[in-house]
């Protein structure tokens, strides 16, 4: 294997990739569930609806930043398991994707069909395989996992722009619509922040 061609590093990556997702995600279940495999050293929730901004590729490269691959992959996981195919229901970012790229990514080729309007359930995760990312576009909740927070250089710059908050301040008060009184049940946010405190 020639490690300098550009196209089998970029089929590396994308492997590699899969590979921490299988790693790290427990597709099978669902919110209030825990989807996460092994222990995480925090669990970050924030709105859905960001990870679907042109602009939240900024916060894919900060949290990308000082790893040693430039490589994340995104994948639809419903539609990955609808057509058994992970590797056909992800796309690939790089360094080098912007904003644009980003958002045309999202809309697909044809007009409201793309995974920009699908309330279907997403996951993101590194090469390196030290943060993930999984929302449910439904329950309008989004989860970052960090595995190693010492190893995530920009974790600080990217909680204060996502507006994330820890399990410890999910409540029914909370200004995140998706774990509000308003969008939650007591029991369904009880179940969730056990099984979320529980695996820190």
């Amino acid at each position: 294997m020639n490690s300098n061609n550009p196209s089998t590093r970029t089929s590396d990556q994308k492997t590699n990739a899969l590979a921490k997702l299988h790693e790290s995600l427990n597709a099978e279940v669902q919110f209030p569930a825990n989807v996460f495999r092994g222990l995480w050293d925090n669990f970050l929730f924030f709105d859905s609806d960001m990870i679907f901004d042109a602009e939240f590729i900024k916060e894919i490269a900060s949290l990308s930043t000082g790893e040693s691959s430039d490589c994340v992959c995104m994948c639809n996981v419903s539609e990955a398991q609808r057509i058994r195919s992970f590797m056909q229901a992800s796309i690939f970012l790089y360094k080098e994707t912007t904003n644009t790229q980003y958002l045309a990514m999202l809309r697909g080729s044809d007009a409201g069909v793309g995974w920009l309007y699908r309330m279907d359930r997403y996951a993101l995760i590194s090469e390196s395989g030290n943060w993930c990312i999984y929302c449910e576009r439904n329950n309008e909740i989004a989860v970052l996992a960090v595995r190693n927070r010492n190893a995530v250089e920009n974790l600080d710059a990217v909680i204060k722009n996502v507006r994330a908050t820890s399990i410890k301040h999910v409540d029914k008060h909370s200004a995140i619509y998706g774990l509000s009184n308003r969008a939650l049940s007591d029991k369904w946010r009880t179940t969730f922040i056990q099984e979320y405190a529980a695996r820190l």
